[in-house]
């Protein structure tokens, strides 16, 4: 695929390198190398969607939609509570953009690219036989809902000892959102900046526990969010 700009290729690059530690209440090992997760997969095919949108560059569509096609979504209802009501609370918000719409982008930037066109074509097939998302066993688990402005959204998960653990919120673009991760006994176990519309957040816990997983709403507007848990 030599169309694919050097830019766009050291982003792609950047996902296969593992984290050289993560957040731990102890002393640990480092992860071993291993292949991107649903969740670093989902997470490159955003910042490919926005390079191409800012680019017009097919090539960040077109790998974009293989690597949503690779990640299957399910609906969860992770609850919590919310500080503060939205004022579309319960109301439906927008799908998850799927591969299919990635490859309508990638088709409108291609221009004629006999290559790209080809490479468009060939991916709808693939989906129409539903053989790319079978490469992977693996999926994730999506809750989106509405957060008023400064709202903070907690919710609790149950992780096991040792299991490396990843949590992922990206806003609909009009706010900034921020991840914190709290364990049983208050403590701060891992956070995200607070100036972006996606947060990502991974650590490795010492032992099973309980942690409180904090989404807030950094932003001055109301703002649809997701979070992908795996």
């Amino acid at each position: 695929m030599k169309y694919f700009s050097a830019g766009l290729m050291a982003l792609a690059a950047s996902v296969g390198c593992a984290v050289a530690e993560l957040p731990s209440e102890g002393t640990h090992n480092g992860p071993a190398v291993q292949a991107p997760n649903a969740l670093e997969r989902l997470v490159l095919s955003v910042d490919l969607v926005n390079y191409g949108q800012a680019h017009c560059d097919a090539a960040s569509f077109i790998l974009a939609a293989r690597l949503r096609l690779s990640v299957h979504l399910s609906p969860a209802d992770l609850g919590g509570t919310v500080s503060l009501p939205a004022v579309r609370e319960g109301r439906a918000g927008p799908d998850w953009p799927s591969a299919a719409q990635y490859l309508d982008l990638a088709e409108t930037c291609a221009a004629g690219n006999r290559w790209q066109l080809q490479e468009i074509a060939a991916i709808r097939a693939l989906q129409d036989k539903d053989v790319i998302a079978h490469d992977f066993d693996d999926g994730a688990l999506q809750h989106s809902r509405w957060l008023a402005a400064g709202a903070v959204w907690k919710f609790e998960v149950l992780v096991e000892q040792g299991r490396p653990v990843m949590i992922v919120s990206i806003s609909d673009g009009d706010s900034a959102v921020r991840l914190n991760v709290v364990n049983e006994a208050g403590e701060l176990v891992a956070s995200s900046p607070a100036n972006d519309y996606r947060a990502v957040v991974e650590w490795l816990p010492q032992y099973e526990q309980r942690f409180t997983i904090e989404v807030t709403n950094m932003g001055s507007v109301e703002s649809y969010v997701a979070v992908f848990s795996d």
